[in-house]
C-alpha cells in the first residue's frame, strides 16, 4: 500500500515535469525560427543590394556608355533603379544597424521598416514599368545583334550566376512583393510580449497596404496604356477626347456580329467599366467609329438560337435614345462572359448615378423610357 502510495506521489510531479519540457521545447524553437527569420531577411537583402549594384554599374553603365542600345530605350529597360539602389542601401544601413552590439533575440525590426517603409513607394514606377521593359528587352535581343551579344557574354560570367539581363531585372518587383511575406514570418515567431512585436505588426500592415498601393498603380498604368493603345485603332472620331478618362477602366473586347435592320455585320467591340465601344474594321488594327453606349440606361437581355442568330443577346438603350443592339457572339462562353460584365458594370453605373443626382431613382428616365421601350420593341 505505501509502495503504492510512493509510486503515485512520484509519477504527479514526473507529469508536470514533462509538460514544462514540451512548452519549453515550443519556446525555443519558436525563439529558434524568429533568429534563422531575421537572418534570412538581413542576409537576402545583402544580396539584393548587390543585384542592384550589378543592374547599375554592371549592366546599365557599360549598355549606355558603349551606345549598345538606342538612348530612348534606356528608361524603358531600367526605369528608376538608381534610385531604388539608394533606397534599398539605406534600408540594408539600417538593418545592420539593429544587428549592430547585440544578441539575435534583442534584435528589433519593427520599428526601423515603421519608419523606412513609405520610401519602398519608389517601387510603384518600376514595377509599373514592368511590361513595356520586357517587351523592349525582347525586341532589343531582336533587333540589335550588339545588346544580344552583350546579353550573352553577361551570362556567361560565373560571378553573374548565370543569368540573363532580364533575369535581373526582373528581382525588384520580385522583392518589394516580398517583404510583407519575411515580416509575416517574423511576426509568426515572435512572442506578443516581445517588445518588438506592436512595432513588427504595424510595419507588416503598413508593408502590406504599401505593396497593395504599388500592385494598384500598376494595373491603373496598364489600363491607361491600353486606353491610349485603343484610340490608336480607332478612326472617324476623337478617341482621346472620346475614351480617354482617368475613372475608365477597360474590361474586354471581341469580334461581334451586329444584327442591324436584316444585315448581319461584323463590329469589333470594347468593353468598358461604364460605356461599350464599336467599330467596323477597316485595315489591320484599325476601326471605323461606329457608336458609344453608356452602361447607366440600359437593359441587356438573352436571345434564343434562330435559324439566322445563335449565341446573340440584346442591349436596349433606355435613355433618349432608345435604341436597340442584337449583337451574336461566336461562342456561348463568350456570349454569358459579355452579358454579365455588362449588367454588373451597369449596376455599379447607376448606383454612381443615383448618388450623384440624389439617390431620386423612382421618377428616372430609365423607368420611364422602359415604358415607352416595351411599346417600340
Amino acid at each position: 500500500s505505501s509502495s503504492s502510495s510512493s509510486s503515485s506521489n512520484s509519477s504527479s510531479p514526473g507529469s508536470s515535469s514533462s509538460s514544462s519540457t514540451v512548452d519549453e521545447d515550443d519556446t525555443a524553437k519558436r525563439k529558434r525560427m524568429r533568429e534563422q527569420t531575421l537572418l534570412e531577411i538581413i542576409e537576402t537583402e545583402r544580396a539584393y543590394v548587390n543585384d542592384l549594384d550589378v543592374i547599375a554599374h554592371h549592366i546599365m553603365a557599360p549598355i549606355s556608355f558603349g551606345k549598345i542600345i538606342p538612348p530612348k530605350s534606356l528608361p524603358l529597360l531600367f526605369s528608376n533603379v538608381e534610385v531604388l539602389s539608394n533606397v534599398n542601401r539605406a534600408l540594408l544601413e539600417a538593418m545592420e544597424t539593429c544587428f549592430a552590439d547585440r544578441p539575435l533575440e534583442e534584435v528589433a525590426f519593427g520599428e526601423m521598416f515603421l519608419r523606412l517603409s513609405a520610401m519602398l513607394k519608389v517601387y510603384t514606377e518600376y514595377v509599373g514599368n514592368q511590361d513595356r521593359q520586357t517587351s523592349t528587352y525582347e525586341r532589343l535581343l531582336r533587333k540589335h545583334t550588339a545588346f544580344a551579344k552583350f546579353n550573352e557574354d553577361f551570362m556567361l560570367c560565373p560571378e553573374y550566376r548565370g543569368l540573363s539581363i532580364l533575369s535581373y531585372l526582373i528581382k525588384p518587383t520580385q522583392r518589394v512583393c516580398k517583404y510583407p511575406m519575411l515580416l509575416a514570418e517574423l511576426l509568426k515567431y515572435t512572442e506578443p510580449t516581445h517588445p518588438d512585436f506592436e512595432n513588427l505588426s504595424k510595419a507588416y500592415a503598413s508593408l502590406a497596404s504599401i505593396t497593395s498601393f504599388v500592385n494598384e498603380r500598376k494595373r491603373d498604368q496598364e489600363n491607361q496604356e491600353k486606353l491610349v493603345e485603343i484610340c490608336s485603332e480607332i478612326t472617324g472620331v476623337d478617341a482621346r477626347k472620346a475614351l480617354i478618362s482617368p475613372t475608365r477602366r477597360f474590361l474586354r473586347e471581341a469580334t461581334f456580329v451586329k444584327v442591324s435592320k436584316g444585315k448581319f455585320q461584323s463590329r469589333h467591340f470594347w468593353l468598358f467599366n461604364d460605356c461599350i465601344v464599336y467599330g467596323k474594321a477597316v485595315g489591320k488594327n484599325k476601326y471605323l467609329f461606329k457608336d458609344k453606349i453608356p452602361l447607366d440606361f440600359i437593359v441587356c437581355s438573352d436571345l434564343e438560337n434562330t435559324e439566322k442568330t445563335r449565341y446573340a443577346f440584346a442591349i436596349c438603350r433606355v435613355d433618349k435614345k432608345m435604341k436597340k443592339y442584337i449583337i451574336c457572339s461566336p461562342t456561348l462562353r463568350e456570349k454569358k462572359i459579355w452579358m454579365k460584365l455588362i449588367m454588373e458594370q451597369h449596376m455599379v453605373t447607376k448606383e454612381v448615378a443615383d448618388r450623384l443626382g440624389g439617390g431620386n431613382s423612382s421618377n428616372t428616365p430609365e423607368l420611364k423610357s422602359k415604358k415607352r421601350m416595351s411599346k417600340r420593341f
